[in-house]
């Protein structure tokens, strides 16, 4: 009855008020079938009111909808009796507010709208967490240090029962592998003695699963019962991007494939484009290396960078492999493969280990442990910030040359070539004429930009960059984004996990106890844009 639920909610009150000096109850319930108005019912909380005004102004200004204060007034649902007289809550020890909800998530004929509610819940959540946020702060000892503490502190068993099946996917998949040619080094061999006039023909993997299949498996998770709404968004941001990584190995050697590849990895767009050329323009190329280590010689150092990170991560089997089915590098999980016709020159050795263990490898590691497996697999978008993270690695090195920079910006306009509409050959023709690349470089070049049928993927090397120096520049704290890999995007998500103790503070990569790191590090906090770094490279 009421006056049940009224004496247990006065009992628990007295409870609290003896450790924290008062109480909030917040009470909600729906508004009737055509309402549009967000009724919020409060008494003298200035503070509390104003975190809820704030974030249901700022829903309605968007999404449609009003928004109403009503002082000193105690409202209910309909068809029920107030839970509390106005005299009953003067003589208690808490406060008490109601809100009343319009159901906009539904139509007035009871249609819900569940793709429109996932949002409307996930706004609701967090605009309470400030209130209850803002109540604490003001009228109790407590302090937290941000709203996003309030929240579930484990993780629920849908959400790993989803993140499971993901995860599990993403592993089988190694997408990377399957798009990537194993016969670059013979057909390298004779494109060059057709004297390049015939483009490659290129071989893949066999794809050892049924994309339709594993469509219908992850679609079948119960993701509707994950209770924490930023969980929430993070599983479903992923297996939209599964699906689609399913949809372009269907159609791998289409146009189909880069197609839907553009829909995950973008394309380049005029201020990167813009930054591309300004690099091309201005820095200029230097002549090549000749000391240069061979594959078996560049293991050795990448074996020695993997004994200072084992001993932090206990269990976890670091490797680095010769592949002679690959070209480059490729990182899977915790082994490093090097192609084994590759040579690299001594003064880029350290920065490619940073790039490849010291960020891919070590995010990997520190997302291994997270209890969420994603976190190492990798949420929806993780590489652009990946990729910007590890380039970043290279600068703090002093392995960020004038050829890198380049090299990075011809990716760019490589992608954007190929988006336009240009084929392999032309493509080939821009880089050797206008980015001066050798012919081998660019060969390489165009072969990872063609895979597939086309992916625009490299293009966000230098995006990457560029936002993350953005993102330094702004106060962002570099240390979060070695947690795992994710989006730009999630980082408000990750801080809100750390600071409910879901995830667990990540190892960091060995050049942050570098004072000449530091010192790089420190100096991008004076950058007017990302092309200033060709004034300042070492």
């Amino acid at each position: 009855s009421k006056e049940d639920i009224a004496e247990i909610l006065v009992s628990i009150s007295k409870i609290i008020a003896d450790k924290v000096g008062t109480m909030m109850i917040l009470e909600l319930w729906p508004g009737h079938a055509n309402s549009k108005t967000f009724k919020l019912f409060c008494g003298e909380l200035p503070g509390t009111t104003k975190a809820f005004k704030d974030g249901l102004l700022a829903f309605t200004s968007e999404q449609g909808g009003k928004f109403q204060v009503i002082s000193n007034e105690i409202g209910h649902p309909a068809g029920l009796t107030k839970l509390f007289s106005k005299s009953e809550i003067r003589n208690q020890i808490f406060f008490w507010m109601g809100l009343e909800i319009p159901p906009l998530y539904r139509g007035t004929a009871g249609t819900s709208y569940p793709i429109y509610f996932r949002g409307f819940k996930s706004f609701l959540s967090d605009t309470i967490k400030r209130a209850v946020f803002a109540f604490i702060r003001v009228q109790t000892p407590k302090q937290f240090s941000h709203h996003t503490i309030f929240g579930k502190t484990e993780i629920d068993q849908a959400a790993r029962l989803v993140d499971q099946c993901l995860s599990d996917l993403s592993d089988k998949i190694d997408f990377l592998l399957l798009v990537s040619p194993i016969n670059t080094d013979h057909a390298w061999k004779k494109f060059k003695k057709g004297r390049y006039k015939q483009p490659p023909n290129f071989k893949y993997r066999m794809i050892g699963l049924d994309p339709e299949k594993e469509k219908h498996t992850i679609y079948g998770v119960p993701m509707d019962r994950i209770e924490d709404p930023a969980l929430s968004f993070l599983l479903r941001d992923k297996r939209r991007e599964l699906s689609k990584q399913l949809s372009m190995l269907e159609e791998r050697g289409t146009d189909n494939f880069r197609y839907i590849g553009q829909s995950i990895y973008g394309v380049p767009g005029v201020e990167l484009i813009t930054a591309a050329n300004y690099i091309l323009n201005t820095v200029r190329k230097t002549s090549s290396e000749s000391d240069r280590l061979d594959c078996y010689e560049f293991q050795a150092q990448a074996n020695k960078a993997f004994k200072y990170y084992q001993n932090r991560f206990n269990g976890q089997k670091l490797t680095a492999e010769v592949n002679e089915n690959i070209s480059g590098l490729i990182v899977s999980q915790r082994c490093l493969m090097i192609g084994s016709n590759m040579t690299i020159p001594r003064s880029r050795v350290q920065a490619l280990i940073e790039h490849e263990i010291g960020t891919h490898i070590l995010t990997f590691c520190n997302g291994f442990q997270q209890p969420l497996r994603l976190m190492s697999s990798g949420f929806a978008g993780y590489d652009e910030l990946q990729e910007g993270l590890a380039v970043l690695a290279e600068y703090l090195t002093g392995g960020l040359n004038a050829n890198r920079l380049r090299l990075l910006a011809a990716r760019v306009l490589a992608v954007d070539a190929m988006v336009r509409g240009s084929n392999f050959m032309e493509t080939f023709a821009l880089l050797i004429d206008k980015c001066e690349l050798k012919h081998y470089t660019a060969f390489k070049v165009v072969t990872r930009v063609y895979r597939g049928g086309g992916l625009t993927k490299d293009a966000i090397y230098l995006k990457g960059l560029k936002r993350l120096v953005d993102y330094i520049k702004d106060g962002g704290k570099l240390e979060i984004l070695y947690t795992g890999k994710f989006n730009f995007k999630h980082i408000p998500l990750m801080e809100e996990l750390l600071s409910r103790s879901v995830l667990k503070a990540p190892v960091l990569p060995r050049i942050h106890h570098n004072e000449e790191s530091a010192n790089r590090l420190s100096v991008l906090h004076q950058l007017k844009d990302i092309t200033d770094l060709i004034n300042i490279r070492k």
